[in-house]
């Protein structure tokens, strides 16, 4: 044990590559189970089933409307003659049925139909909180019309249909949780609690519903480096017959901000030698491009066809040139992409980061000659954050991909550490869910009202400074200076009383 965990380590000290691994490491592999990393597929045969169930009763209701002319299909309902069809078809019951048919929710039969105008009367009788209104409520009452009580039975039924959607979905969500970028994978030669992480974007669609055959797929995908030629002219044969004979290699390419950057990298790297003799792998290249136009407006943001879009065609200098540099690099683009159509056609995924729609249409098109598609299956998107598009960025992504990544996560540690958490949650005192009541504010009496106008007024007249106003409001008004306070005196601090003037 200890000597395969020793090996582990080795392995571990240099940089892993998915496309080549080492065969010991590739043979101990299996994938590491967990609840994120293979969410059950969707099932689009039940929403078949459902919507043929629905065509064959629609195929049985029209069945049985052609047998009995005076019937209704819609409403499930068999008629005497011609004269009750035509008020059945006057009918609210017939009118809510077509509506709900319109609107998608499922129609009602007609003793489903009373008892649902009888609940909906309940449900408007208990929602009057006063009964100081009885008279205001007749009115109302005579006032309804059938259309406001379909409107309203409609609604109640949106309602009803939408939050069971809702719930339906949060359900789905809670089964279904959602992709995690990278599949993990344990060995018995690493140590203790360690993982190893591939993209889950490197393996095509079927690879990913396929999980039983991921290991397989995995090992389908190995391609070994040839080994170093010290001999200059057979490394340089060898680099034009590899260049020749198509590789196994993918596509890469970033557009934004007027900047554009594409690349084509074989899957199988190259041995170099480093001074000193140390022998590394490194991407092989088999073709590059970038490209950079003036396209975006300065201190403001944003691409001139954007704005043009927005606020009408600029008319100046820089406007114009930003115009023709989008058109330049657009052209610059498709004709790159033209060029190396084989390459693209050969590869065996496509990973593009193309935001905006100014920048998706001059990728995906639809033009004459278009190279990329949205719909291709080998499209994907950089599973993490990139940054401007340059070929040092590319290279960088294009590292990111291809490298495994190691967790060193013990799990049974953070399963421990939640149920604590858990625990002390558990055990803590709950917070109190009662609020503190509101201290309603006491009633002033008529004396209480009459002081405080009485305050009002004459704090406004010892702040304006008239003194014989001040004098005439308390001698008309009966108060005695040497008695009279401010009330109340918290309210105004800074103002002095009458008795200190």
């Amino acid at each position: 044990m200890a000597l395969d965990t020793r090996k582990g380590e080795e392995l571990l000290k240099r940089p892993l590559y998915v496309f080549d691994l080492p065969a010991e490491l590739l043979s101990s592999l299996s994938p590491k189970a967990t609840g994120t990393q293979t969410p059950l597929p969707s099932r689009p045969d039940r929403q078949h089933d459902h919507l043929k169930t629905l065509e064959q009763g629609e195929k049985e209701r029209q069945e049985d409307g052609t047998a009995s002319v005076t019937s209704c299909s819609l409403c499930q309902v068999s008629l005497q003659n011609v004269l009750e069809q035509r008020e059945h078809a006057k009918s609210d019951h017939h009118r809510y049925n077509l509506k709900s048919r319109l609107r998608g929710t499922p129609v009602l039969n007609e003793a489903e139909f009373n008892k649902a105008i009888g609940e909906l009367d309940e449900s408007i009788s208990g929602s009057e909180s006063s009964s100081s209104d009885e008279e205001d409520d007749v009115v109302v009452e005579e006032q309804k019309t059938p259309e406001s009580t379909l409107t309203a039975l409609l609604k109640k039924q949106a309602k009803i249909s939408s939050a069971a959607e809702v719930e339906e979905i949060i359900a789905k969500q809670k089964n279904k949780p959602g992709k995690h970028p990278l599949l993990w994978f344990t060995s018995p030669l690493l140590p203790e609690a360690t993982s190893l992480g591939i993209y889950r974007a490197l393996f095509t669609n079927i690879e990913q519903e396929e999980t039983d055959h991921l290991l397989e797929s995995l090992k389908n995908k190995q391609y070994k480096a040839p080994p170093y030629q010290a001999n200059m002219a057979i490394r340089a044969e060898d680099t034009i017959s590899k260049r020749q004979q198509p590789s196994p290699h993918i596509f890469l390419c970033m557009i934004g901000g007027g900047h554009f950057a594409a690349m084509v990298v074989a899957l199988a790297p190259e041995i170099i030698k480093r001074p000193g003799g140390v022998e590394e792998r490194q991407a092989r290249v088999l073709a590059h491009k970038t490209f950079h136009r003036y396209t975006t407006r300065r201190k403001q943001g944003g691409s001139q066809s954007a704005a043009d879009a927005a606020h009408g065609a600029a008319h100046s200098a820089g406007a114009s040139i930003r115009r023709y540099n989008e058109a330049a690099l657009q052209t610059e683009i498709r004709q790159l992409l033209a060029s190396w159509k084989e390459m693209i056609d050969q590869a065996q995924l496509l990973f593009v980061r193309g935001t905006g729609n100014t920048n998706r249409k001059i990728l995906f098109g639809p033009y004459d000659g278009q190279v990329l598609r949205q719909s291709d299956p080998r499209l994907r998107g950089f599973p993490f954050t990139t940054r401007r598009a340059t070929q040092a960025e590319l290279m960088r992504a294009f590292t990111e991909l291809t490298r495994v990544k190691v967790s060193h996560i013990d799990e049974a540690a953070l399963a421990l550490d939640a149920e604590k958490q858990r625990e002390a949650a558990s055990n803590s005192p709950k917070p109190s869910s009662q609020q503190p009541q509101r201290q309603k504010p006491k009633l002033l009496s008529k004396e209480e009202e009459t002081l405080m106008l009485h305050t009002s007024q004459i704090q406004a007249l010892i702040r304006r400074s008239k003194a014989p106003a001040l004098i005439s409001y308390i001698s008309n008004n009966s108060i005695p200076p040497p008695s009279h306070s401010i009330n109340p005196p918290r309210n105004r601090p800074t103002t002095p009383p009458p008795p200190y003037i």
